[in-house]
């Protein structure tokens, strides 16, 4: 590949900030920009982002799957330590951060260009200045990416699910073993079937309510354990914990 001084790759994920990056890079700084979407799981239409970024000017648009890598590198660390979720989307931006930079820094090296995670940090952008450049560019307030979230419900009845723990990571529910994402999909569906975390956005806000009390339970996240706990009408409590065999 021909190397480009000016060539820019951008962090994406379809807000404000990094949407009237692109055309404001490309037009206003003669740059071509690439941009780099991170898939963490929390449920983005990711075409539809993808298509966004090349329809603003993107000359490539990169959507990495990065699931596997923030549910064991980020999101399971960060709950063995008792890290509280937060506001959903904020709180897993946050846990996700270094992982997105390495991922853009990574593809930056493969396009020769300048990596910017942050472009209002990069380049020194006001929120009012992000606001005009919108406007200049036919951009103000853009609906946010469309989030494939599952509806919170109201079950009938209670229910009883054992989550089993090898030296303090998730890897089975009801006795069976599954991969971190795969846990983490399958306990947002019953979490929201009982109402747990029903403010949350995404799939991954979800779990993380359920997995949060449970790496609460005195001595689950350093321990071979499995954890059973009991979700019904939005409460999520933890019944007890027993020795586990793996």
């Amino acid at each position: 590949m021909t190397h480009v001084t000016n060539r820019f790759v951008l962090a994406f994920s379809g807000d404000l900030a990094s949407a009237a990056a692109i055309p404001w890079l490309a037009r206003e700084r003669g740059a071509e920009v690439v941009t780099v979407t991170v898939d963490i799981g929390d449920g983005l239409e990711l075409d539809e982002v993808r298509g966004r970024a090349l329809a603003l000017g993107a000359t490539r648009a990169h959507v990495l799957d990065a699931r596997e890598e923030f549910a064991n590198d980020c999101l399971v660390p960060a709950l063995r330590t008792g890290a509280p979720p937060g506001p959903d989307g904020d709180w897993l931006a946050a846990l996700a951060a270094p992982l997105v930079a390495r991922k853009v820094a990574e593809i930056a090296a493969i396009e020769h260009g300048t990596p910017i995670v942050d472009p209002c940090r990069e380049f020194g952008l006001t929120a009012a200045t992000i606001g005009g450049i919108a406007r200049a560019y036919g951009l103000a307030a853009p609906k946010p990416p469309r989030r494939a979230a599952r509806a919170a419900g109201r079950a009938d009845s209670a229910a009883l699910v054992e989550i089993a723990f090898a030296e303090g990571v998730p890897h089975a529910i009801n006795g069976i073993p599954m991969r971190v994402t795969e846990l983490i999909e399958s306990l947002a569906t019953i979490a929201g079937e009982h109402g747990i975390g029903a403010g949350a956005e995404t799939v991954y806000g979800r779990a993380a309510v359920v997995l949060h009390a449970v790496c609460a339970h005195a001595e689950t996240a350093a321990a071979t354990r499995t954890v059973r706990v009991k979700l019904f009408n939005g409460a999520c409590d933890v019944e007890g914990a027993t020795l586990a065999q793996v």
